[in-house]
């Protein structure tokens, strides 16, 4: 879908990334590339990359107000966690203080044992992850569609 078939008369609508994915989603709706959505569902968002610096953490900072998050990491994402620079919260942690510093409202959920591409480390568990994002997702959508 392009950015050409974006609703334009109000109709809600959602944009979703994984990783590198996620980052995107964020410039469109922060730089103004589209109308902005109601919400973003962001998977694995690379929060803080080898160089551990913040340019990725400030891009949330810049969504409007209007916009509502769904953030999904894995429990064991090196982004969220080894990444970080000495002194920085990590993983659900870090997730909350960033949020806390957006005007864009988020929720977060975490995989447990997930790494950057939320599914489990170990062998197995794939379904079962990709059916919790699946709820995780239908309940959050059908919440911020009701407020």
């Amino acid at each position: 879908m392009g950015l050409d078939m974006i609703p334009k008369d109000g109709t809600p609508w959602w944009l979703m990334g994984a990783s590198y994915g996620s980052r995107v989603a964020v410039a469109i709706a922060s730089e103004g590339m589209a109308p902005t959505p109601m919400g973003l569902i962001l998977t694995g968002f690379p929060m803080y990359g080898p160089k551990g610096t913040r340019e990725r953490v400030d891009a949330l900072g810049g969504l409007p107000s209007s916009v509502r998050m769904l953030c999904i990491s894995g429990e064991a994402d090196e982004f969220i966690g080894k990444n970080v620079p000495a002194g920085e919260l990590r993983g659900a942690e870090l997730w909350g203080k960033v949020l806390e510093s957006c005007d864009a409202a988020g929720c977060v959920r975490i995989v447990d044992k997930g790494g950057h591409g939320c599914f489990p480390t170990a062998k197995g568990g794939k379904q079962a992850t990709c059916d919790q994002i699946v709820q995780w997702t239908s309940e959050w959508t059908a919440d911020i569609t009701q407020t």
